[in-house]
């Protein structure tokens, strides 16, 4: 057994502290998703009956799972109850994120702190409700005046 196998345990053991050691760190982050550490043997390329030559790591997986919910304070804030990701345009192109601590910018857009813009499909007008063109949320901080209903219809079933 040479010392090559020890220091497999080794870098496995320091994978899997700065993994936790990450997950610690954002634990206060929006959106953070904690990653695991997976590990598997190592095995001689050359002979299948020889023994175990030590460990690798086989996988850092993201774990999904929601966290907890709660109230801001800031009207555009938003969470995703399941599972999916806010699109996000930035100048590096397109991103996924499930950080939806949004405001609007100077533009009148829904955006992160860091200037990014959430993407979405503008509401059709037409009764079958067909989904547009992916594009930036514009939302009009303008006053649009009241106007006086004209008809209103209600329609109840009573009990016999």
């Amino acid at each position: 057994m040479s010392l090559s196998t020890e220091l497999t345990g080794v870098q496995a053991a320091q994978t899997y502290i700065d993994t936790v050691g990450n997950n610690i760190a954002n634990v206060d982050t929006t959106g953070f998703k904690l990653t695991n550490a997976g590990f598997a043997d190592l095995y001689a390329a050359n002979t299948l009956d020889a023994p175990g030559q030590g460990v690798l790591t086989g996988s850092l997986a993201q774990s999904y799972t929601e966290g907890a919910l709660s109230q801001t304070g800031n009207p555009l804030d938003l969470a995703i109850d399941g599972s999916g990701f806010f699109q996000l345009e930035t100048g590096s192109g397109t991103v996924y994120s499930r950080d939806g601590s949004f405001q609007i910018n100077n533009q009148g857009y829904l955006s992160t702190s860091g200037g990014g813009l959430v993407m979405g499909f503008a509401a059709s007008a037409s009764a079958s409700g067909g989904a547009g063109v992916l594009a930036p949320i514009q939302i009009s901080t303008a006053s649009i005046p009241g106007s006086a209903t004209s008809k209103l219809t209600l329609d109840v079933n009573l009990p016999s």
